[in-house]
């Protein structure tokens, strides 16, 4: 089934929709498949099976940063690194404000750091690889600098 899945990624200019139904009736396949071979022909299996997987990623990934839509039971993934991509650019555009390697951004959320409570709309300075995580989770937003206004 990956191999079909993967040939219709590759015949398609859009972003397939992969339905999770279809996902869990293959994972119920390839569960059942392991109890009736022998272990050195299951180990070769998978190994096909994850190359089959990290190109079907791989070309999902590329048609994403392309600026397709996701869809498909693996759309959060990718929303995930459509996120990634526009702190990418914004940092590198200079949107953001950072002195001494930390980002200034807003708590949306409320959470602890450091064994401090901090609140909606608190203003933090973090060093960016502690940002990212939280930024990708929703828990702060990075201030922005309005760089058109500047020109």
């Amino acid at each position: 089934m990956l191999d079909e899945l993967v040939r219709k990624e590759l015949s398609e200019e859009e972003i397939t929709e992969l339905k999770l139904e279809e996902i869990i009736k293959y994972l119920t396949l390839i569960k059942k498949s392991k109890t009736f071979v022998d272990a050195e022909i299951r180990k070769e299996e998978l190994k096909f099976l994850s190359e089959l997987a990290e190109s079907l990623f791989e070309l999902r990934l590329a048609k994403i940063l392309e600026g397709k839509v996701s869809k498909g039971f693996d759309e959060f993934i990718f929303n995930i690194f459509n996120l990634l991509k526009q702190f990418y650019i914004e940092l590198l555009i200079g949107r953001y404000i950072i002195y001494n390697d930390k980002i200034y951004c807003i708590v949306q959320k409320p959470l602890i750091y450091n064994n401090h409570k901090v609140d909606e709309g608190d203003i933090l300075a973090l060093p960016m690889r502690e940002a990212l995580p939280l930024i990708i989770a929703s828990y702060l937003t990075p201030y922005k600098i309005d760089i058109e206004e500047q020109l």
